[in-house]
């Protein structure tokens, strides 16, 4: 099962789907793959219903999502039923947390993963000190923290931290 963005991403889902189903070296004999697809509402409570919906229409073995945003409607309801959920967008660090999402995983590394990088090309270069600016929301606070951790291995020093609230990213005044 998918909820997908669009129309179009559904239609590319079940093609891959059959395309997989014609491949004998990779499908073992007997085995055939089905695809539901559903586009992702706005609504939670709505996608919630098309899941439960589907769950209990078919046997549901996992379920893909295609969201930037949490889902959190779809991953609890999948979480609860025990269902493996696959975010092929999301990099919210909350869904990491495997006490809250055991079933849940992605195909990108959450942002918190980002600082893992920005550390290396820093010792690249050979700068030792930065000023480390992010957003006053959990994802942000969380690259803060594995940053820092990871900076004071590599001897970087944080001069200077700067928080902003996302909904007002203005930080002419700190800077």
């Amino acid at each position: 099962m998918t909820f997908l963005t669009s129309s179009h991403n559904i239609d590319y889902f079940l093609q891959a789907i059959e395309d997989l189903n014609e491949e004998t070296d990779v499908v073992s004999a007997g085995i055939t793959f089905h695809g539901f697809s559903v586009i992702k509402d706005s609504n939670p409570i709505k996608n919630t219903l098309n899941v439960c919906e589907k769950l209990f229409s078919s046997l549901i073995s996992g379920v893909v999502v295609e969201d930037r945003a949490p889902s959190d409607s779809i991953t609890y309801t999948t979480t609860y039923h025990n269902i493996p959920t696959i975010g092929i967008t999301n990099r919210e660090a909350i869904l990491s947390d495997k006490s809250i999402y055991p079933t849940y995983g992605r195909t990108v590394a959450s942002f918190s993963n980002q600082a893992d990088v920005w550390v290396e090309i820093l010792n690249h270069f050979n700068f030792n000190c930065v000023v480390f600016i992010h957003s006053n929301d959990i994802n942000g606070r969380r690259v803060q923290k594995r940053f820092e951790v990871l900076a004071d291995v590599s001897n970087i020093k944080v001069e200077t931290v700067i928080e902003y609230e996302p909904s007002f990213p203005d930080i002419s005044k700190q800077l």
